[in-house]
């Protein structure tokens, strides 16, 4: 019960630094009161869910491509030495590089796919 109430605080402190951020900068943070009004209304109509719907499936998606290739690969790797040689030596190749670098190149390289946004 007690870890309830800290994190009920915590959310009415937040809510708390939104309303005092807004009141000294109203042109960059918007009206919280406004902001939860919109959302409770684009909630109840549906909007809200319809999109966390799209976004489960992509999280899905993605996980789901990533087990169909992940897992396959690592048993392959363990069991040959060669294929661990040859994965390893791509994974210790990549592994320096940013991630952030791939980003741009991956939205660039799958752009034209609709599936692209599961890729990621």
């Amino acid at each position: 019960m007690q870890s309830f109430k800290n994190k009920l605080f915590g959310a009415f402190v937040l809510f708390f630094i939104w309303i005092v951020s807004h009141n000294f900068m109203p042109l960059l943070i918007p009206n919280p009161l406004i902001t939860t009004k919109v959302f409770l209304s684009l909630f109840m109509k549906g909007v809200i869910p319809l999109h966390l719907l799209h976004s489960l499936y992509r999280i899905l998606g993605g996980l789901l491509l990533a087990v169909l290739i992940g897992y396959p690969l690592g048993i392959i790797a363990g069991l040959s030495k060669n294929t661990n040689t040859l994965l390893s030596s791509i994974v210790y190749y990549l592994h320096p590089i940013p991630k952030i670098a791939f980003f741009a190149y991956f939205l660039w390289f799958y752009s034209v796919l609709a599936t692209h946004q599961k890729l990621l």
